[in-house]
């Protein structure tokens, strides 16, 4: 049983080489006991991520210890194979609690003030279509053509659904044809660190926040902010954080988060 629990950690984790990921593959076919040891160990680690994901910390292990371990999900353990007994099951137990311990290690569970500066990294900020529409038009130098305009009303309608990719390059089109509009800048910021291109992201939210003055800079400047502490750049966080705490245009909400940073980046 144990071998087996070492076994499946390995098969959890992708450490098997190719000769062993087929045989235990071969296995699996084969034992029903061992497809249901499998099962349950990763029904538990996928509760636990769950926690993670939620930012509990490390309040998830003993949460998925006291719901399942000392619960009667091991006692109603329903299995094909009759051999498969009450005493398995239990030791089936003991070992998740050691699987769940190594898995504790490998996500190197956040913090609270992780958890924070994350979501702050990856905010999305929006209101309605119509006000995003009319704070971009009075943002630009000049009127734009309807077809830029059309590009701007798709990306935006593909944002406010978190449709980032699709949001992207109608964006791009837009800032072709208006290139210093700071709004829509934002927006596609957000768009690109979304799915992942978080240095072109932080190019153009180093733009915005060169704009203290616009009411969407002091967003900019908490995600961009939060992506460098995340990157171990505090230094140039904590250089943003304290220019923009004393930014008189800065709505109530946005200084609050830029204080929270402020403390976080003096821990």
């Amino acid at each position: 049983m144990a071998e087996n629990s070492q076994e499946i950690l390995k098969y959890i984790q992708g450490d098997f080489s190719p000769t062993e990921l087929q045989a235990f593959e071969e296995r699996l076919q084969k034992d029903n006991d061992l497809k249901r040891e499998l099962q349950m160990h990763q029904e538990i680690i996928e509760e636990f991520e769950n926690h993670i994901n939620k930012g509990k910390g490390i309040s998830s292990l003993e949460k998925v210890h006291s719901e399942r371990i000392k619960s009667k999900f091991f006692e109603n353990v329903e299995v094909e194979n009759s051999s498969f007994s009450k005493k398995n099951v239990m030791k089936i137990a003991a070992s998740i609690v050691l699987v769940l311990s190594t898995i504790f290690f490998i996500y190197q569970i956040p913090s609270n003030e992780d958890t924070l500066v994350k979501n702050f990294a990856s905010e999305i900020p929006k209101e309605n279509l119509s006000e995003q529409i009319n704070r971009i038009l009075e943002g630009s130098g000049i009127i734009a053509n309807s077809e830029a305009l059309e590009k701007l009303s798709i990306g935006l309608n593909h944002y406010n659904k978190k449709e980032f990719k699709e949001a992207i390059p109608n964006f791009k089109f837009y800032l072709s044809q208006e290139e210093n509009e700071i709004n829509a800048s934002f927006y596609l910021a957000v768009s690109l660190i979304q799915v992942g291109n978080r240095e072109e992201g932080i190019t153009y939210l180093k733009e915005i926040i060169k704009h203290p003055e616009n009411t969407l800079s002091g967003k900019a400047a908490v995600i961009l902010a939060g992506n460098y502490i995340l990157l171990k750049e505090k230094d140039k966080a904590q250089s943003i954080v304290n220019i923009y705490i004393t930014n008189p245009y800065l709505e109530e909400t946005v200084l609050k988060k830029l204080k929270e940073l402020h403390h976080i980046l003096e821990d």
